[in-house]
């Protein structure tokens, strides 16, 4: 049996395939606490958190969806290249982002959680 060769390696200017999932016609919504984003952060993530620390662990930020909107405007706005808006949710393990997400779909958001989170 014969083996054929490894392909060649891309070239140098293709973008590695993290950046090209975080495109920046998707706009990118921290959900974590700010303490969390100030030590690492996607580049051009914008920080509400929807949960904080409470008594009984992380509570729901009543206000989460009007910061949301405050920060980012309404969920009909159009990306740079004419298509519809989608927030990538973020957290560090998926699982605020997910919570998140259910939140922002009942005010008309296309989201999409990045599941696994950060970590």
């Amino acid at each position: 049996s014969s083996f054929l060769p490894p392909p060649p390696p891309p070239p140098a200017s293709s973008p590695p395939p993290s950046s090209t999932s975080l495109r920046s016609s998707r706009l990118i919504l921290d959900v974590r606490t700010p303490p969390e984003f100030s030590e690492v952060r996607l580049r051009g993530s914008v920080n509400v958190p929807a949960f904080l620390p409470g008594q009984f662990g992380y509570e729901y930020v009543p206000t989460f969806l009007d910061d949301v909107e405050g920060k980012l405007g309404g969920p009909d706005g159009v990306d740079d290249e004419g298509g519809e808006r989608t927030l990538l949710v973020v957290c560090k393990v998926g699982m605020r982002s997910g919570a998140a997400c259910r939140e922002l779909e009942t005010r008309g958001w296309r989201v999409e959680n990045l599941e696994g989170g950060m970590d």
